[in-house]
């Protein structure tokens, strides 16, 4: 939760020199937010120097007002997954049915058991026996999204003397899972998401839900982990992401226990993208893995994955 001290007023307070008995009068102040998260607005104050500047009065809103600001982010323009994609016929029950159908594939002859509601009246009459409407469920690819959010202790001087470090690595690893998660709604794809912090969250979506604005909301209240994120994480990744063939890990740090974790879900039979925001390529880092800088992602120069 931030606190008044993100938000940088763009302009003045409203002044008015007078405001004559029983009117009303709308005024406007807009303000910029420094940053992601959650924000307490302070609640309006309406101060009057009446009458002749000699007593101040004041007067607040009794209710309190908050804002979710969402991580800014780069579109991405193209996104290879890896193979090993498990299309899903449990998929389509995650999904809404609105304006959905399943695909028609042709006409057969009526089996025992067919629905009667499916049977093609025309091609029974041209044929003289009952033929029914064939159709295939549809197949939606499930993926998986791990966001590390691992950040390093500050140093004791600088919690002596409150001034706490920047966080670039983890904040350009927040907005590049917002581009990834923005790309896959823009496909048919179901979307597991992973995130450890003081609690695991695992949100799941499916087209047209809206489901890119609840990522947009967790992203947005995820805060640095200075524990070890990934091991709590992994027994519910495990036993999630094995059904699902498909995972793409935004990791902060390349460790022997993101290993095991890449590892295991290997041995399941997942393909992992590993995605590691860093400064440098480590040396026992897989070959397939990208290696990008959070200077990079910032500046919007990652635009395809």
């Amino acid at each position: 939760m931030l606190s008044r001290r993100k938000l940088r007023f763009t302009e003045k307070a409203a002044l008015l020199e007078a405001l004559p008995s029983g009117e009303t009068l709308r005024v406007r102040n807009s303000m910029i937010s420094l940053r992601r998260g959650q924000i307490v607005l302070s609640r309006p104050l309406i101060e009057a120097s009446f009458p002749f500047c000699i007593f101040q009065w004041s007067c607040r809103d009794a209710g309190t007002h908050s804002l979710l600001v969402h991580p800014s982010f780069t579109s991405l323009q193209s996104l290879s997954l890896p193979i090993g994609q498990r299309y899903q016929r449990h998929g389509t029950a995650l999904v809404s049915k609105v304006g959905e159908s399943p695909d028609f594939l042709g006409c057969r002859d009526f089996r025992t058991g067919d629905d009667m509601r499916r049977i093609h009246w025309r091609s029974t009459a041209r044929t003289g026996n009952l033929v029914v409407r064939e159709f295939q469920e549809e197949y939606l690819c499930r993926i998986a999204m791990i966001v590390d959010t691992f950040v390093a202790p500050d140093p004791f001087w600088r919690r002596i003397i409150g001034s706490p470090v920047s966080h670039d690595e983890f904040e350009s690893a927040i907005s590049l899972t917002a581009a990834l998660a923005e790309y896959l709604a823009r496909g048919d794809y179901v979307v597991d998401i992973f995130a450890a912090g003081p609690d695991i969250y695992h949100f799941q979506g499916g087209r047209s839900l809206g489901y890119f604005e609840n990522i947009l909301d967790i992203l947005a209240c995820l805060e640095p982990n200075r524990g070890e994120p990934v091991r709590t994480l992994s027994p519910a990744v495990l036993d999630e992401v094995s059904g699902i063939g498909c995972a793409v890990a935004v990791l902060l740090k390349w460790d022997e226990s993101r290993r095991q974790l890449i590892e295991s879900m290997a041995k399941e039979g997942v393909a992992v993208k590993i995605i590691l925001i860093a400064s440098k390529k480590p040396t026992d880092l897989p070959e397939a893995a990208s290696v990008l800088s959070a200077e990079d992602i910032f500046s919007g120069r990652v635009k395809a994955l």
